[in-house]
Protein backbone atom coordinates (compact mmCIF):
# COMPACT_ATOMS: atom_id res chain seq x y z
CA UNK A 1 0.00 0.00 0.00
CA UNK A 2 0.89 3.58 -0.38
CA UNK A 3 0.11 6.26 2.01
CA UNK A 4 -1.48 9.24 -0.30
CA UNK A 5 -3.51 11.07 3.08
CA UNK A 6 -2.66 14.08 4.33
CA UNK A 7 -3.09 16.66 2.37
CA UNK A 8 -6.69 17.54 2.96
CA UNK A 9 -5.35 16.59 6.93
CA UNK A 10 -2.35 19.26 6.99
CA UNK A 11 -4.64 22.28 5.14
CA UNK A 12 -6.98 22.24 8.51
CA UNK A 13 -10.10 20.40 6.64
CA UNK A 14 -11.67 17.04 7.48
CA UNK A 15 -11.06 14.69 5.50
CA UNK A 16 -14.82 13.03 4.37
CA UNK A 17 -15.19 10.11 1.58
CA UNK A 18 -16.92 11.42 -1.46
CA UNK A 19 -18.88 8.29 -1.81
CA UNK A 20 -20.39 7.48 1.41
CA UNK A 21 -19.90 10.70 3.69
CA UNK A 22 -17.91 8.79 5.92
CA UNK A 23 -15.65 11.61 7.95
CA UNK A 24 -12.14 9.86 8.08
CA UNK A 25 -9.94 12.92 10.15
CA UNK A 26 -10.91 15.80 12.52
CA UNK A 27 -8.31 17.90 11.93
CA UNK A 28 -9.75 20.54 14.90
CA UNK A 29 -9.70 17.59 17.16
CA UNK A 30 -7.40 17.64 20.78
CA UNK A 31 -3.78 17.19 20.36
CA UNK A 32 -1.98 14.76 23.18
CA UNK A 33 -1.59 17.62 25.75
CA UNK A 34 -5.10 18.17 25.93
CA UNK A 35 -6.17 14.28 25.52
CA UNK A 36 -3.98 13.42 28.21
CA UNK A 37 -5.28 15.90 30.43
CA UNK A 38 -8.79 14.83 29.93
CA UNK A 39 -7.85 11.19 30.53
CA UNK A 40 -6.26 12.06 33.41
CA UNK A 41 -9.81 13.61 34.73
CA UNK A 42 -11.65 10.98 34.17
CA UNK A 43 -9.33 8.65 35.92
CA UNK A 44 -9.34 10.73 38.91
CA UNK A 45 -13.53 11.15 39.03
CA UNK A 46 -13.25 7.23 38.74
CA UNK A 47 -10.64 7.06 41.55
CA UNK A 48 -12.73 9.00 43.75
CA UNK A 49 -16.51 7.71 43.15
CA UNK A 50 -15.56 4.12 43.56
CA UNK A 51 -15.59 4.27 47.16
CA UNK A 52 -18.79 6.99 47.93
CA UNK A 53 -22.40 6.13 47.94
CA UNK A 54 -24.19 6.16 44.82
CA UNK A 55 -27.54 6.12 45.60
CA UNK A 56 -30.21 5.39 48.91
CA UNK A 57 -33.34 4.39 48.83
CA UNK A 58 -36.03 4.48 51.72
CA UNK A 59 -39.23 2.86 51.72
CA UNK A 60 -41.42 1.99 55.03
CA UNK A 61 -38.77 2.76 58.06
CA UNK A 62 -35.73 0.94 55.85
CA UNK A 63 -33.19 3.15 54.06
CA UNK A 64 -30.60 0.94 52.13
CA UNK A 65 -27.83 3.24 49.93
CA UNK A 66 -25.09 1.20 47.74
CA UNK A 67 -21.96 2.66 45.77
CA UNK A 68 -21.49 2.86 41.34
CA UNK A 69 -20.96 -0.94 41.78
CA UNK A 70 -23.26 -2.20 44.70
CA UNK A 71 -26.06 -3.32 42.33
CA UNK A 72 -23.66 -5.47 40.34
CA UNK A 73 -22.17 -7.21 43.32
CA UNK A 74 -26.00 -7.70 44.42
CA UNK A 75 -26.79 -9.23 41.16
CA UNK A 76 -23.69 -11.11 40.99
CA UNK A 77 -24.59 -12.73 44.55
CA UNK A 78 -28.16 -13.68 43.66
CA UNK A 79 -26.86 -15.92 40.60
CA UNK A 80 -26.56 -13.41 37.84
CA UNK A 81 -22.96 -13.23 37.20
CA UNK A 82 -23.36 -12.86 33.40
CA UNK A 83 -25.44 -9.32 33.77
CA UNK A 84 -23.30 -8.07 36.65
CA UNK A 85 -20.21 -8.41 34.83
CA UNK A 86 -21.57 -6.83 31.12
CA UNK A 87 -22.56 -4.03 33.57
CA UNK A 88 -19.48 -3.51 35.45
CA UNK A 89 -17.46 -3.96 32.44
CA UNK A 90 -19.77 -1.16 30.64
CA UNK A 91 -20.01 1.04 33.58
CA UNK A 92 -16.71 0.90 35.29
CA UNK A 93 -14.38 -1.21 33.68
CA UNK A 94 -14.23 -0.03 30.14
CA UNK A 95 -13.99 3.49 31.34
CA UNK A 96 -10.99 3.33 33.62
CA UNK A 97 -8.98 0.85 30.71
CA UNK A 98 -9.51 3.68 28.36
CA UNK A 99 -8.48 6.21 30.56
CA UNK A 100 -5.30 4.11 31.28
CA UNK A 101 -4.57 3.18 27.58
CA UNK A 102 -5.43 7.27 26.61
CA UNK A 103 -2.76 8.44 29.64
CA UNK A 104 -0.18 5.64 27.96
CA UNK A 105 -0.61 7.10 23.98
CA UNK A 106 -1.22 10.54 24.92
CA UNK A 107 1.48 10.66 27.64
CA UNK A 108 4.08 9.27 24.89
CA UNK A 109 3.09 11.50 22.34
CA UNK A 110 3.10 14.58 24.39
CA UNK A 111 6.34 14.03 25.54
CA UNK A 112 7.61 12.88 21.76
CA UNK A 113 8.94 9.19 23.40
CA UNK A 114 5.78 6.74 22.93
CA UNK A 115 6.37 3.62 24.51
CA UNK A 116 6.54 0.23 23.03
CA UNK A 117 3.34 -0.85 21.61
CA UNK A 118 1.58 2.59 21.05
CA UNK A 119 -0.33 1.50 17.81
CA UNK A 120 -1.68 -1.79 19.16
CA UNK A 121 -3.16 0.63 22.87
CA UNK A 122 -4.36 2.76 19.92
CA UNK A 123 -6.26 0.11 18.30
CA UNK A 124 -7.32 -1.34 21.45
CA UNK A 125 -8.72 1.91 22.23
CA UNK A 126 -10.82 2.27 19.29
CA UNK A 127 -12.52 -0.90 19.55
CA UNK A 128 -13.16 -0.03 23.67
CA UNK A 129 -14.76 3.22 22.66
CA UNK A 130 -18.48 1.91 21.84
CA UNK A 131 -18.65 -0.51 25.49
CA UNK A 132 -18.04 2.81 27.39
CA UNK A 133 -21.51 4.33 28.11
CA UNK A 134 -21.66 6.27 30.96
CA UNK A 135 -24.28 8.28 29.61
CA UNK A 136 -26.33 5.33 29.17
CA UNK A 137 -25.72 4.40 32.52
CA UNK A 138 -27.26 7.60 33.74
CA UNK A 139 -30.28 7.33 32.02
CA UNK A 140 -30.64 3.68 34.01
CA UNK A 141 -30.27 6.31 37.08
CA UNK A 142 -33.36 8.16 35.83
CA UNK A 143 -35.40 5.39 34.86
CA UNK A 144 -34.73 3.40 38.24
CA UNK A 145 -35.42 6.41 40.17
CA UNK A 146 -39.00 6.97 38.37
CA UNK A 147 -39.75 3.50 39.27
CA UNK A 148 -38.90 3.68 42.64
CA UNK A 149 -40.00 7.68 43.33
CA UNK A 150 -43.81 6.28 43.92
CA UNK A 151 -42.85 3.51 46.27
CA UNK A 152 -40.51 5.75 48.50
CA UNK A 153 -37.45 7.97 48.69
CA UNK A 154 -34.30 8.11 46.51
CA UNK A 155 -31.57 9.92 47.34
CA UNK A 156 -28.53 10.59 45.76
CA UNK A 157 -24.84 10.56 47.75
CA UNK A 158 -20.97 12.27 46.27
CA UNK A 159 -20.15 8.82 44.23
CA UNK A 160 -23.66 9.75 42.04
CA UNK A 161 -22.43 13.52 41.35
CA UNK A 162 -18.77 12.70 40.85
CA UNK A 163 -19.85 9.86 38.30
CA UNK A 164 -21.80 12.99 36.29
CA UNK A 165 -19.24 14.60 36.37
CA UNK A 166 -17.32 11.78 34.63
CA UNK A 167 -20.00 11.35 32.35
CA UNK A 168 -19.58 15.06 31.23
CA UNK A 169 -15.86 14.63 31.01
CA UNK A 170 -16.48 11.81 28.51
CA UNK A 171 -18.72 13.83 26.33
CA UNK A 172 -16.00 15.98 25.79
CA UNK A 173 -13.45 13.25 25.14
CA UNK A 174 -15.80 12.40 22.39
CA UNK A 175 -16.07 15.43 21.11
CA UNK A 176 -13.04 16.53 21.92
CA UNK A 177 -10.26 13.34 21.18
CA UNK A 178 -10.12 12.31 18.14
CA UNK A 179 -8.05 8.88 17.00
CA UNK A 180 -6.24 10.41 13.95
CA UNK A 181 -5.40 13.13 15.41
CA UNK A 182 -3.17 11.02 17.67
CA UNK A 183 -2.26 8.50 14.63
CA UNK A 184 -0.71 11.68 12.73
CA UNK A 185 1.44 12.32 15.57
CA UNK A 186 2.65 8.98 16.09
CA UNK A 187 2.84 8.13 12.45
CA UNK A 188 2.69 11.23 9.94
CA UNK A 189 1.33 10.52 6.65
CA UNK A 190 3.63 12.72 4.63
CA UNK A 191 5.94 10.31 6.55
CA UNK A 192 4.67 7.58 5.11
CA UNK A 193 3.75 8.76 1.91
CA UNK A 194 7.42 9.29 1.03
CA UNK A 195 7.83 5.87 2.44
CA UNK A 196 5.30 4.52 0.26
CA UNK A 197 5.96 1.03 -1.17
CA UNK A 198 7.42 0.52 -4.83
CA UNK A 199 5.08 -0.94 -7.54
CA UNK A 200 1.99 0.93 -6.92
CA UNK A 201 0.93 3.33 -9.37
CA UNK A 202 -1.26 6.44 -9.48
CA UNK A 203 -4.10 4.36 -11.22
CA UNK A 204 -4.55 1.88 -8.11
CA UNK A 205 -7.47 2.18 -6.39
CA UNK A 206 -8.01 4.63 -2.99
CA UNK A 207 -8.98 3.25 0.23
CA UNK A 208 -9.50 4.69 3.36
CA UNK A 209 -8.92 3.72 6.84
CA UNK A 210 -11.62 3.68 9.30
CA UNK A 211 -9.58 3.17 12.52
CA UNK A 212 -6.61 6.15 11.93
CA UNK A 213 -7.79 8.11 9.18
CA UNK A 214 -4.95 7.18 6.48
CA UNK A 215 -6.19 7.46 2.62
CA UNK A 216 -4.07 5.28 0.79
CA UNK A 217 -3.88 3.12 -2.45
CA UNK A 218 -4.00 -0.41 -2.57
CA UNK A 219 -2.60 -2.78 -4.61
CA UNK A 220 -3.13 -5.95 -5.45
CA UNK A 221 -2.88 -9.13 -2.59
CA UNK A 222 0.72 -10.97 -2.50
CA UNK A 223 -1.33 -13.92 -2.37
CA UNK A 224 -5.49 -14.94 -2.06
CA UNK A 225 -4.61 -15.29 1.56
CA UNK A 226 -3.51 -12.03 2.20
CA UNK A 227 -5.69 -9.18 3.22
CA UNK A 228 -4.67 -5.59 2.59
CA UNK A 229 -4.14 -3.79 5.86
CA UNK A 230 -3.42 -0.11 6.57
CA UNK A 231 -0.02 1.15 6.28
CA UNK A 232 0.08 2.97 9.17
CA UNK A 233 -2.39 1.06 11.84
CA UNK A 234 -2.30 -2.18 10.52
CA UNK A 235 -6.11 -2.64 10.39
CA UNK A 236 -7.88 -4.47 7.79
CA UNK A 237 -8.79 -1.62 5.05
CA UNK A 238 -10.66 -4.68 2.70
CA UNK A 239 -14.52 -5.16 2.27
CA UNK A 240 -16.06 -7.55 4.03
CA UNK A 241 -15.11 -11.07 3.84
CA UNK A 242 -17.36 -13.70 3.60
CA UNK A 243 -16.38 -15.81 6.91
CA UNK A 244 -17.37 -12.32 8.77
CA UNK A 245 -20.26 -12.31 6.75
CA UNK A 246 -21.38 -16.10 7.95
CA UNK A 247 -20.31 -15.16 11.48
CA UNK A 248 -22.94 -12.15 11.35
CA UNK A 249 -25.48 -13.87 10.17
CA UNK A 250 -25.24 -16.28 13.42
CA UNK A 251 -25.25 -13.89 15.51
CA UNK A 252 -28.45 -12.34 14.35
CA UNK A 253 -30.03 -15.77 14.38
CA UNK A 254 -29.48 -16.28 17.65
CA UNK A 255 -30.69 -12.46 18.65
CA UNK A 256 -33.38 -13.71 16.78
CA UNK A 257 -34.11 -16.57 18.40
CA UNK A 258 -33.77 -15.45 21.94
CA UNK A 259 -35.79 -11.75 21.51
CA UNK A 260 -38.78 -13.59 22.66
CA UNK A 261 -37.79 -15.37 25.68
CA UNK A 262 -35.80 -11.47 26.90
CA UNK A 263 -39.43 -9.86 25.75
CA UNK A 264 -41.79 -12.27 27.53
CA UNK A 265 -39.81 -14.00 30.53
CA UNK A 266 -39.66 -12.05 33.49
CA UNK A 267 -36.35 -10.33 34.22
CA UNK A 268 -36.81 -9.91 37.73
CA UNK A 269 -38.95 -10.33 40.61
CA UNK A 270 -40.16 -7.78 43.07
CA UNK A 271 -41.28 -7.93 46.47
CA UNK A 272 -42.85 -5.57 48.26
CA UNK A 273 -44.78 -6.10 51.87
CA UNK A 274 -46.27 -9.53 49.99
CA UNK A 275 -45.68 -12.37 47.83
CA UNK A 276 -42.99 -11.53 45.07
CA UNK A 277 -44.21 -10.74 41.48
CA UNK A 278 -42.50 -11.56 38.27
CA UNK A 279 -42.30 -8.54 35.71
CA UNK A 280 -40.92 -8.54 32.40
CA UNK A 281 -39.74 -5.61 30.31
CA UNK A 282 -43.17 -4.50 29.45
CA UNK A 283 -44.33 -4.46 32.82
CA UNK A 284 -41.78 -2.10 34.16
CA UNK A 285 -42.64 0.15 30.94
CA UNK A 286 -46.28 0.08 32.24
CA UNK A 287 -44.94 0.75 36.00
CA UNK A 288 -43.30 3.91 34.69
CA UNK A 289 -46.32 5.25 32.81
CA UNK A 290 -49.01 4.42 35.11
CA UNK A 291 -46.65 5.48 37.92
CA UNK A 292 -46.71 9.56 36.63
CA UNK A 293 -43.75 8.96 33.65
CA UNK A 294 -45.53 8.59 30.18
CA UNK A 295 -42.23 10.27 28.82
CA UNK A 296 -39.82 8.64 30.84
CA UNK A 297 -41.85 4.81 29.45
CA UNK A 298 -42.16 6.10 26.40
CA UNK A 299 -38.30 6.57 25.97
CA UNK A 300 -37.47 2.97 27.99
CA UNK A 301 -40.40 1.19 25.20
CA UNK A 302 -38.41 2.88 22.49
CA UNK A 303 -35.32 1.90 24.03
CA UNK A 304 -35.57 -1.74 25.47
CA UNK A 305 -38.36 -3.11 23.03
CA UNK A 306 -38.23 -0.72 19.88
CA UNK A 307 -34.19 -0.73 19.50
CA UNK A 308 -33.10 -4.34 19.85
CA UNK A 309 -35.90 -5.67 17.87
CA UNK A 310 -35.09 -2.64 14.85
CA UNK A 311 -31.03 -3.84 15.32
CA UNK A 312 -31.74 -6.99 14.63
CA UNK A 313 -34.54 -6.53 11.90
CA UNK A 314 -32.11 -4.01 10.13
CA UNK A 315 -28.89 -5.75 10.67
CA UNK A 316 -30.59 -8.59 8.72
CA UNK A 317 -31.85 -6.42 5.91
CA UNK A 318 -28.48 -4.65 5.64
CA UNK A 319 -26.79 -8.58 5.13
CA UNK A 320 -29.46 -9.46 2.77
CA UNK A 321 -29.14 -6.24 0.44
CA UNK A 322 -25.37 -6.21 1.05
CA UNK A 323 -24.63 -6.08 -2.64
CA UNK A 324 -26.98 -3.60 -4.01
CA UNK A 325 -25.76 -2.01 -8.34
CA UNK A 326 -26.56 2.12 -7.38
CA UNK A 327 -24.50 4.04 -5.34
CA UNK A 328 -27.32 5.58 -4.02
CA UNK A 329 -28.44 2.54 -2.51
CA UNK A 330 -24.99 1.60 -0.78
CA UNK A 331 -25.31 5.30 0.45
CA UNK A 332 -28.26 4.72 2.49
CA UNK A 333 -27.49 1.18 3.67
CA UNK A 334 -24.25 2.91 4.90
CA UNK A 335 -26.13 5.46 6.59
CA UNK A 336 -28.61 2.87 8.20
CA UNK A 337 -25.41 1.02 9.75
CA UNK A 338 -24.02 3.52 11.17
CA UNK A 339 -27.28 4.65 12.75
CA UNK A 340 -27.63 0.84 14.15
CA UNK A 341 -24.23 0.85 15.55
CA UNK A 342 -24.77 4.32 17.32
CA UNK A 343 -28.59 3.76 18.88
CA UNK A 344 -27.85 -0.37 19.92
CA UNK A 345 -25.73 0.97 23.42
CA UNK A 346 -29.28 2.39 24.72
CA UNK A 347 -30.42 -0.66 24.98
CA UNK A 348 -28.14 -1.28 27.93
CA UNK A 349 -30.40 0.98 29.91
CA UNK A 350 -32.57 -2.00 30.85
CA UNK A 351 -29.53 -3.54 32.08
CA UNK A 352 -28.37 -1.14 34.27
CA UNK A 353 -31.99 -0.50 35.61
CA UNK A 354 -32.01 -3.99 36.65
CA UNK A 355 -28.78 -3.90 38.32
CA UNK A 356 -29.71 -0.87 40.21
CA UNK A 357 -33.10 -1.96 41.62
CA UNK A 358 -31.44 -5.34 42.73
CA UNK A 359 -28.88 -3.36 44.72
CA UNK A 360 -31.04 -0.60 45.91
CA UNK A 361 -34.13 -2.56 46.82
CA UNK A 362 -33.03 -4.96 49.43
CA UNK A 363 -34.55 -4.27 52.62
CA UNK A 364 -35.09 -7.78 53.90
CA UNK A 365 -38.93 -8.57 54.56
CA UNK A 366 -39.84 -5.11 53.59
CA UNK A 367 -39.06 -5.07 49.97
CA UNK A 368 -36.96 -6.60 47.40
CA UNK A 369 -35.62 -7.35 43.51
CA UNK A 370 -34.11 -10.25 42.74
CA UNK A 371 -32.96 -11.49 38.97
CA UNK A 372 -35.02 -13.90 36.76
CA UNK A 373 -33.71 -15.36 33.50
CA UNK A 374 -35.44 -13.08 31.59
CA UNK A 375 -32.58 -10.86 32.41
CA UNK A 376 -29.98 -13.11 30.68
CA UNK A 377 -31.75 -13.54 27.46
CA UNK A 378 -32.65 -9.74 27.40
CA UNK A 379 -28.70 -8.98 27.90
CA UNK A 380 -27.19 -11.90 25.09
CA UNK A 381 -30.34 -10.22 22.57
CA UNK A 382 -28.34 -6.03 23.30
CA UNK A 383 -24.98 -7.86 23.27
CA UNK A 384 -25.56 -10.23 20.01
CA UNK A 385 -26.62 -7.11 18.07
CA UNK A 386 -23.87 -4.77 19.27
CA UNK A 387 -21.36 -6.83 18.06
CA UNK A 388 -22.96 -7.85 15.00
CA UNK A 389 -23.46 -4.06 14.26
CA UNK A 390 -19.70 -3.56 15.16
CA UNK A 391 -18.54 -6.88 12.78
CA UNK A 392 -20.78 -5.94 9.81
CA UNK A 393 -18.08 -3.37 7.46
CA UNK A 394 -20.13 -0.76 5.66
CA UNK A 395 -17.25 -1.17 2.71
CA UNK A 396 -19.09 -4.38 2.10
CA UNK A 397 -22.52 -2.38 0.79
CA UNK A 398 -19.88 -1.07 -2.15
CA UNK A 399 -18.77 -4.28 -3.62
CA UNK A 400 -20.93 -4.26 -6.32
CA UNK A 401 -22.29 -0.81 -6.76
CA UNK A 402 -21.73 0.96 -10.52
CA UNK A 403 -19.29 3.27 -9.05
CA UNK A 404 -17.10 0.41 -8.53
CA UNK A 405 -17.53 -1.04 -11.45
CA UNK A 406 -16.96 2.10 -13.80
CA UNK A 407 -13.95 2.90 -11.38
Amino acid sequence: MQAIGGARCHTGRAAQCERCGFRMTHPRGAGPWEALGWSLGLLGLFSLLIHGVFMTFSFAGGTHGIGVAGGVWAAVRLGSVSVGAAVLLCTVVCPVLWGLGMVYVAGGLATRAPGPGTAGVLRMLDRLRPWVMPEVFLLGVVVAHGKLAHDGAVGYGGGFYLYLAAAAVWFVIGLRVRDDRLWERLRPARALMSAGRAGIGHEAPLAGCQTCGLVQRTGAAESPHCEATCARCHASIENESDTEVRRCVVLLVLGMLLLWPANTVPIVQIAELGPPEPATVWEGIKVLYFGGSPALAALVFLASMCVPVLKVVGLSVLVVCRSPRRARTARRLAQIHRLIATAGRWSMVDMFVITLLIGLVRLGGLASVDPRPGALAFLAVVLLSIVAAEMLNAKLFWNHTETRRNA
